[in-house]
């Protein structure tokens, strides 16, 4: 095979094995179990064979002009995006649909980084984005389900009561209850974790604290989505019926401890604190509501980016998935897939399942650049062919193969070798180019 032709396969392989095949291959996940009843449950076992009834992706975020004070319209920008949703689109594909097979998807909120502030135009735009992403996620009644984040309504002073509405439009009621796994068994509630919030950021009567996300009163709005919020969780408790499963983008109310092992920050926990348009967790009373209303097996939450385990006092198992983009501060990304009981008991398993490290796709990629650069300049120096005896005798050049090294380079010189070198880098660099294409149109 000739260098340049063994070059290009070199380059194929690469872009291959970093656009699709690491992210079929996938990490190890993480497992945990949750079931009712604790140790008087019936024993474990054949867990294995469970399929993936729900795959949950939470705070894709979809990077925009608000993510890091890019110029809307500004190249910089549109790498950032671009770059952005090709990974979750082929994470999704190959990640979580080739790999688990889901029957269904759950959302955990935060869609776009600027949701609560963006224009009908540029919400259209990122709706277009979000469903090449997740191709049917825009549509209702299928396969997706979705919960409200705060970059999607905002929280508190900074709630939106027209982003709210357009997103309700969108997505459906923002309080739901779904079946899923074989046959539609078990049942997941969809917590509007949003509206548990809209009571905490009331400034305390008679009180002269300066409060800087306080608000004075509730809109009618937020009347309106704390009334429907609890009419849910009160609806739920009378029917006696609790669910196997809870949703809620923020994660629930816990004492500030830390995560252990499964967090890429090692000792950190997720802090029940709250700033300009978010708040870590929910209201310590809200999260006593919740759990007595509708006591899952296990809650799933998102918000805080990174992987969270933290058992409840009542015995509630809670998950809190990673962010599924890779510019959302974590290297490596992640999504939950969760396997409850094909037979209904109230028993789940939910694996936690890393995708890959971006960076070091780019990195690899780095270096390759640099040894196909360091081969295609060093060619002409340990190619045999221009210093073979036949060739130089036919040029009539007899002294030409006693020539020192420098000698040989001044020739190699004169004789256009820094024409072919930057030819051949011309057709590496548009071979390479073609292939990333090429990966684009079919992946």
């Amino acid at each position: 095979m000739r260098p340049a032709a063994a070059l290009g396969a070199v380059w194929a392989a690469a872009l291959l094995w970093g656009e699709c095949g690491v992210f079929m291959a996938g990490g190890p996940c993480r497992r945990w179990r949750a079931e009712r009843g604790g140790a008087g449950a019936a024993p474990w076992g054949g867990e294995e064979g469970w399929p993936c009834a729900l795959a949950a992706v939470a705070d894709p975020q979809l990077t925009d002009a608000f993510s890091y004070g890019m110029a809307p319209g500004s190249a910089a920008l549109a790498a950032a995006e671009h770059v952005s949703d090709v990974y979750m689109r082929r994470a999704f594909r190959w990640g979580v649909v080739w790999r688990e097979r889901p029957a269904d998807v759950l959302l955990l909120g935060d869609l776009f980084d600027g949701g609560r502030v963006l224009s009908d135009v540029d919400w259209a735009a990122h709706l277009a984005r979000l469903e090449a992403i997740f191709p049917g996620s825009t549509r209702s009644g299928g396969r997706f389900w979705h919960v409200a984040g705060n970059h999607d309504v905002g929280l508190g002073r900074y709630h939106n009561c027209g982003a709210a509405a357009r997103w309700a439009a969108a997505f459906g009621p923002r309080n739901a209850q779904k079946l899923f796994g074989g046959g539609g068994v078990h049942t997941a509630a969809l917590v509007d974790a949003p509206a548990w919030t809209h009571q905490d950021h009331l400034r305390p009567p008679n009180v002269d604290t300066p409060c800087k996300y306080c608000i004075t009163e509730l809109t009618a709005c937020m009347q309106e989505e704390v009334r429907a919020a609890a009419a849910f969780t009160e609806d739920a408790a009378r029917r006696g019926l609790p669910p196997l499963l809870a949703a809620t983008h923020i994660p629930l109310w816990r004492p500030n401890q830390p995560c252990g092992n499964p967090r890429q920050r090692p000792g950190t926990a997720v802090e029940p604190l709250r700033g300009m348009s978010y708040q870590n967790t929910l209201p310590q009373q809200a999260t006593a509501d919740i759990l007595a209303a509708l006591d899952p097996v296990l809650v799933l939450s998102g918000d805080d980016h990174d992987t969270c385990a933290f058992l409840h006092p009542t015995g509630v198992l809670e998950i809190t998935v990673p962010t599924f983009s890779w510019l959302q501060g974590q290297r490596i990304p992640g999504f939950a897939a969760v396997r409850p009981d094909p037979s209904g008991a109230p028993r789940v398993v939910v694996d936690v399942c890393p995708l890959p490290d971006q960076r070091r796709i780019y990195s690899t990629y780095g270096a390759l650049l640099c040894l196909s650069a360091a081969a295609i300049f060093t060619k002409p120096l340990w190619a045999a062919d221009p210093y073979r005896r036949e060739k130089a005798l036919a040029d009539g050049d007899a002294e030409a193969p006693r020539l020192g090294l420098a000698a040989a380079r001044r020739r190699l010189f004169a004789r256009g070798w820094a024409a072919r070198v930057a030819c051949s880098i011309g057709v590496q660099i548009v071979s390479v180019l073609c292939t990333y294409a090429l990966l684009l149109w079919v992946l």
